[in-house]
């Protein structure tokens, strides 16, 4: 590949020419669309990568198919395995959030490298650390914000739960037919429905109205 690529990261500005030759034989230039998986969480650590154009999120799985999004990155920016082989598998995922282009360097290769020269294997190891520290405390202080959102909203759907709810406005509806009924004597009376006008309205359960709180008597 183009040692061009190699040397205009930052992280290698402490290797020899030769070294940075060795390094570009274990290195390749790759375009990936948006959408595609770099690597998953839990797969084999082989490759450190350096984005040269695009956008990459790194996401954190959880259970089923959610995920956390732990970071997006940008031209310039690092990540995938370090050196240290303490770190068998990654922890995170990789996927391109828009059509990218990536630097991607195989680990053994570099690791290689830097136990051939201590010196500069303890500059490139120390400047790695940092990039990667910082990043870690930018995620542990997302993550920290986005789990009080997710308590804040579990804590509000809890207390919506608990409130009494105020029932949807129902209209009145009788509990039976009625209808109003005058008598011969001009009376009215508060009948159901299905009472005979001409028969004794008392005795049909009516109530006669002036006997009743109306104010008019019910004439």
């Amino acid at each position: 590949m183009d040692t061009e690529s190699l040397k205009k990261q930052h992280v290698f500005e402490f290797l020899t020419p030769e070294q940075i030759d060795a390094l570009s034989n274990a290195s390749k230039v790759i375009k990936l669309k948006a959408g595609e998986v770099i690597y998953e969480r839990g797969e084999k650590t082989e490759y450190f990568y350096v984005v040269l154009g695009g956008k990459v999120a790194i996401r954190l799985p959880e259970n089923g198919s959610a995920s956390i999004l732990i970071d997006e990155l940008t031209t310039g920016a690092m990540f995938g395995s370090c050196v240290s082989p303490a770190f068998g598998t990654y922890f995170c995922t990789a996927r391109c959030a828009e059509e990218s282009e990536l630097l991607r360097i195989r680990t053994a290769t570099l690791k290689g490298i830097l136990d051939k020269d201590c010196c500069m294997g303890y500059a490139i190891q120390s400047k790695i650390s940092q990039i990667y520290f910082k990043r870690y405390m930018e995620t542990m202080k997302k993550l920290h914000s986005q789990e009080n959102e997710r308590k804040k909203t579990r804590r509000q759907i809890m207390a919506d739960k608990n409130e009494p709810r105020t029932p949807d406005y129902v209209p009145h509806q009788a509990a039976r037919p009625m209808k109003y009924v005058k008598d011969k004597d001009g009376n009215g009376w508060l009948c159901d429905k299905g009472v005979d006008p001409s028969g004794d309205l008392r005795k049909q359960g009516c109530w006669r109205c002036d006997e009743m709180a109306f104010p008019t008597g019910g004439r």
